[in-house]
């Protein structure tokens, strides 16, 4: 090949054809000078739809696979197969490598190390048909030592990008994966190290996704799915962990960004997830955010820092966490359920499903907080276990139901508990049909309304404190005793006391079920003080304190079987108990 005039060129353009990236097949874009060799100084456009290897240890200013300038545009495919590539140093915000830059482009680490001392970009420019593809083997080494990996970047609606990575890494700030386009990053074993965060989607990059299924990825800040960088979130962005490794040393973020619309994150196989020891998981912390969902299943280990937050964005709505198989969830301080949401739990539909695995924390658990909506579901062989209690309707609307699993509540359980001065509505159900429920003291509706309803007699309700049901100027508390067909009612068994103020109800639910008992036992405690509670029954239905069980145990007794079928719910009377050991009245 004859040379044209050689010239020192700031720029080079591949003219065509396939080759090594060090051969002299160049031209000179600002004289159009052809045949120019490789330099080290320029800046490299490889493009003319070629396919470019290398296997020698090389450096350029600048590095682009697939670009527009003139002459010689186009697609490019570069294979690394051997050697170090490295740029020149500079401004972090300006890339020293796009790998499809206005143009397909795909740059292949098979082998070797690329070093880039400046951003690194996968995907630029403005053009939903076009990709940048960034593909790390096993046994390659990528090293970004001054900027962030930003994946589907560029003006506009941005240009996808995606990256597959199996190798070594570390980037000396953040990964910004799908900044203006849909992206995708795809690990399967090696490792990489962000200095700072890992974002992934942000303002119009709707279906982006990040999977690692192997490997280990650690952000040293914050980790977010859905980012609030604009106005508002992407949509459908999710990511999967399967198998694989993420330390996070600061927050979580999940949905953040405002009006985000179906964000998921799975944890799932064998993973391991941990952040910041002082630091919060956040579901659902962005305005108007609906349909997020986040899955623990598998063998997947998760260590919260601190606390763990659950819809706390205000008008937000369809938000599900799901906790199965053999996970586990282990949170550093309180799991918090429920935010500045204003509307009904039809709308605000903020849920935990529960039917596996195990969810400890080293503080409480609170179900409907802060003006919001949450409802938690225990079932199968869940397990939850706090060292400082339980709150179910704390200051908003939270509802608890039990089918199965266990709970162990330590440091008390309250339902309809404000905790606070805060004036705001407050009201919590708790339901037992199946399962084991332990815990210290019990209190229902002591600053609050509150609920504790048990379902026919498959539950095992153990308090080793006392019992309490309340009634203050912001509501009562109320113990709901629901028929099943064919079984009997589970017994609260309380090792300490059991006391009812005044006003305070206890209410027998037929549900159109025969009793197939003459007495139904429903409390027992060393002791219960009755100070003018109110049995809300079917017809000539009463209730007695007794002796036996702990000490005590609160009864009801079923009129004669002649008369069950003329009983209705729907004619209740209320009964009051006079003073004495025991009342019959009817």
């Amino acid at each position: 090949m004859s040379f044209g005039t050689l010239t020192r060129a700031a720029t080079l353009n591949w003219q065509g054809g396939n080759g090594n990236l060090t051969d002299p097949n160049y031209v000179d874009p600002s004289v159009l000078t052809p045949n120019q060799p490789f330099s080290s100084t320029a800046s490299i456009n490889l493009g003319a739809s070629s396919t470019i290897g290398n296997t020698v240890d090389t450096s350029v200013a600048r590095l682009f696979v697939g670009h527009n300038v003139s002459p010689d545009t186009g697609a490019a495919t570069l294979n690394l197969n051997g050697g170090s590539v490295g740029t020149t140093a500079g401004a972090s915000n300006i890339p020293g490598v796009i790998v499809g830059n206005a143009a397909d482009g795909t740059l292949n680490l098979n082998a070797g190390t690329l070093v880039v001392n400046r951003l690194l970009t996968v995907g630029n420019g403005n053009d939903s048909t076009l990709n940048g593809y960034l593909n790390v083997a096993s046994g390659a080494a990528l090293f970004v030592n001054a900027g962030n990996v930003n994946v589907g970047d560029g003006t506009g609606g941005g240009l996808a990008g995606h990256v597959s990575f199996a190798g070594v890494g570390s980037v000396s700030s953040s990964l910004q994966l799908g900044v203006r386009r849909g992206s995708s990053w795809v690990q399967n074993g090696g490792s990489i190290n962000f200095n700072a965060s890992i974002i992934v989607g942000q303002g119009t990059a709707d279906g982006t996704s990040l999977q690692l299924n192997s490997g280990t990825m650690t952000a040293n800040t914050a980790f977010t799915v859905s980012d609030n960088s604009s106005a508002t979130g992407p949509s459908n962005v999710s990511a999967t962990i399967t198998d694989g490794t993420i330390s996070v040393g600061g927050a979580v973020n999940i949905a953040q960004g405002a009006s985000s619309n179906n964000v998921s994150v799975l944890f799932n196989g064998n993973s391991y997830f941990s952040n910041g020891a002082t630091q919060n998981m956040n579901v659902a912390a962005g305005a108007n955010v609906a349909n997020a969902s986040v899955t623990f299943s598998g063998n997947t280990v998760v260590k919260d820092g601190f606390n763990f937050f659950i819809g706390v964005g205000t008008t937000t709505t369809g938000v599900n966490v799901n906790l199965s198989g053999n996970a586990q969830l282990n949170v550093g301080n309180r799991f918090l359920m429920g935010g500045l949401n204003s509307g009904s739990l039809a709308t605000n539909n903020i849920t935990m499903n529960h039917s596996g695995g195990t969810l400890t924390t080293i503080l409480n658990l609170s179900v409907g907080d802060q003006g919001g909506y949450a409802t938690y579901n225990l079932s199968g062989t869940g397990v939850i276990t706090t060292t400082t209690g339980a709150v179910i309707g704390r200051q908003g609307y939270g509802q608890f139901f039990q089918s199965g699993g266990t709970t162990n509540f330590n440091g008390g359980f309250q339902v309809g508990d404000n905790q606070s001065d805060v004036d705001l509505s407050n009201t919590g159900l708790y339901q037992i049909s199946a399962g084991t429920f332990n815990t210290t003291a019990v209190s229902i509706g002591t600053n609050g309304t509150g609920t504790f309803q048990v379902v026919g007699g498959d539950g095992v309700i153990n308090a080793s404190g006392n019992v309490t049901l309340g009634n203050t100027a912001r509501g009562k508390g109320a113990l709901l005793y629901t028929l099943q067909n064919g079984e009997s009612l589970s017994e609260i068994m309380a090792a300490g006391t059991a006391s009812f103020a005044a006003g305070t109800f206890v209410t027998i639910d037929d549900a159109g079920n025969t009793p197939t008992q003459v007495v139904y036992d429903l409390l027992t405690a060393t002791s219960i003080t009755d100070n003018g509670l109110i049995l809300q029954a079917p017809p000539n239905w009463t209730y007695a304190i007794v002796p036996g069980g702990n000490g005590q145990i609160l009864q009801v007794t079923v009129p004669e079987p002649s008369s069950l079928a003329a009983l209705t719910l729907s004619s209740i009377v209320l009964l009051r108990r006079r003073r004495g050991s025991r009342v019959t009245r009817g």
